[in-house]
């Protein structure tokens, strides 16, 4: 029971992508308490800190290393180990993310995934023609995550955070499997939820998200990922 692994139930992913309640650190506004991005490989990059409450296999996890987490997680028989391994990137890069705030760590293990080409910090070699389909959609979309963590920062390619979250959210709606893998319906319920406590320029704001033409991609998808981008960039200029 102590198994970093044991962390990680089957729903680990949908929950944490569709729920704000699995985050612990304080998501501050832009120039405060989110630091630019180091595009740095994990060696460099700190542990995070454990918390009192945290669970003895966290604490275990946390402890290590960044760039040796991953081997905790892995599992170490059976003839599906790299593709175990390519899911436990998202779902480790997640738990940095939500839990902590380490946007790097997780820009770190999901960009070979997602991207390409070899980076100086993603971990390992481009895995985006090997893995699965289903492991490529999940990291696309922990890629909008972090660059949507950037905000109006200039970051890689000289693209605004905002901007390049969008392009990832394009990509993870091109991803071919990402209607199954990717919890866009329970996003949407979320969404639409949480827009109706908010009166009526809430719910015309999730009403244009969803009716609005964002492009051929978004045909047949149930929500976009690029709606959140947008609402943090209004959140984050203090629009009205």
């Amino acid at each position: 029971h102590g198994h970093p692994a044991m962390l990680l139930p089957p729903n680990f992913l949908p929950l944490l992508a569709s729920s704000g309640s699995h985050s612990t650190h304080v998501w501050g506004s832009i120039g405060t308490s989110r630091p630019p991005l180091a595009y740095a490989p994990l060696s460099s990059l700190a542990t995070a800190p454990s918390q009192p409450d945290d669970d003895p296999a966290l604490r275990l996890l946390l402890s290590t290393a960044p760039e040796h987490q991953l081997d905790l997680l892995a599992s170490s028989d059976g003839p599906d180990d790299a593709r175990s391994v390519h899911f436990a990137r998202t779902a480790l890069g997640l738990l940095h993310l939500h839990r902590a705030g380490a946007a790097d760590v997780c820009h770190d293990l999901v960009t070979p995934l997602s991207w390409g080409e070899a980076t100086p910090f993603g971990l390992g070699p481009p895995l985006l023609d090997v893995a699965d389909p289903v492991a490529v959609a999940l990291s696309t979309y922990a890629h909008v995550f972090v660059h949507r963590w950037e905000g109006f920062r200039v970051g890689e390619f000289n693209m605004v955070g905002y901007d390049n979250a969008n392009f990832w959210g394009r990509a993870t709606l091109s991803r071919s499997d990402s209607g199954r893998a990717v919890p866009f319906a329970e996003v949407r319920e979320s969404v639409r939820s949480l827009s109706e406590k908010y009166g009526d320029p809430a719910k015309a704001w999730f009403a244009d998200w969803i009716a609005g033409d964002l492009g051929p991609e978004t045909t047949g998808a149930c929500w976009d990922p690029r709606a959140l981008n947008e609402l943090c960039r209004a959140v984050d200029r203090g629009d009205p």
